[in-house]
């Protein structure tokens, strides 16, 4: 699994069958922000501790049965 290479939905269905966590997507993702940022400088500002605290809210969430369409896939503005 590549998740930078991921579609929303496809990401959607990882979290929704539980085949992956959002604190895995999110840890996978900051390491490959780490691995490539340097040289192609597409980030401003990374804040991983904040965004490892949202995953892990949405992992509660995601197993408490909350729908919401867009829960613990990471965003990059």
């Amino acid at each position: 699994m590549e998740p930078h290479a991921l579609t929303i939905h496809e990401t959607r269905e990882l979290l929704r069958t539980r085949a992956v966590s959002a604190v895995e997507l999110t840890e996978a993702l900051l390491a490959r922000i780490a691995q490539v940022d340097e040289r192609i400088r597409a980030y401003l500002c990374v804040t991983p501790e904040p965004a490892l605290v949202a995953a892990r809210q949405a992992d509660e969430r995601l197993a408490a049965g909350d729908p919401a369409p867009l829960l613990g896939i990471p965003l990059a503005i």
